[in-house]
């Protein structure tokens, strides 16, 4: 655990005034605002084309997911952007190695330049904090891959994913493949 002490944690908390870390509070609590925000991403979850394969989309599956995200065994950091316009996920982090990304884009109106720049900007702090060797992303949204691309992400395989790979309505969908790797 000596690396925790070498990270710049207030940097990466700080880095940019529309991306807040994202902490889990008592979500159990109907007053809380953490509360209502994980409430409104269980709905989208189920809904949102792309965001769960269809095996994924009910509430016990679901529930298990948002815990998974902020009360699970592996080490997550979520920000909000926004007043909750997305929500990016470093998950299953091993500093000095590798972490995961999700990125939940709740309102598209938030998509332009700055946002890529900016969630651009926060990778390379977490590949540079973190002493990450390789980030990965996979989704089904051909939005977040075209984001994933312009923010420095490459296709990871030869084919540039898995063909049909999720399942949204009984329609299946390839999941994109991609990668970014520090030094």
């Amino acid at each position: 655990m000596d690396w925790i002490k070498d990270i710049d944690w207030a940097k990466m908390r700080d880095f940019n005034p529309n991306f807040k870390p994202f902490l889990p509070a008592d979500y159990n609590d109907p007053q809380d605002p953490f509360y209502a925000k994980v409430s409104k991403l269980q709905r989208l979850l189920m809904k949102r084309p792309l965001w769960l394969s269809d095996e994924y989309r009910n509430a016990q599956a679901i529930e298990a997911i948002i815990y998974s995200y902020f009360s699970g065994t592996t080490f997550n950091v979520f920000y909000e952007v926004g007043d909750f316009q997305a929500l990016i996920g470093f998950m299953k982090i091993h500093p000095g190695f590798k972490c995961e990304i999700t990125l939940k884009l709740i309102d598209s109106s938030l998509w332009g330049a700055d946002f890529v720049r900016a969630s651009k900007e926060l990778v390379e702090l977490f590949i540079k904090e973190l002493k990450l060797k390789r980030v990965s992303i996979e989704t089904a949204d051909k939005r977040i891959s075209k984001m994933a691309k312009m923010a420095g992400f490459v296709e990871e395989s030869i084919e540039g994913g898995r063909p049909n790979d999720l399942r949204w309505d009984g329609k299946y969908y390839p999941k994109f493949l991609l990668g970014k790797y520090g030094e």
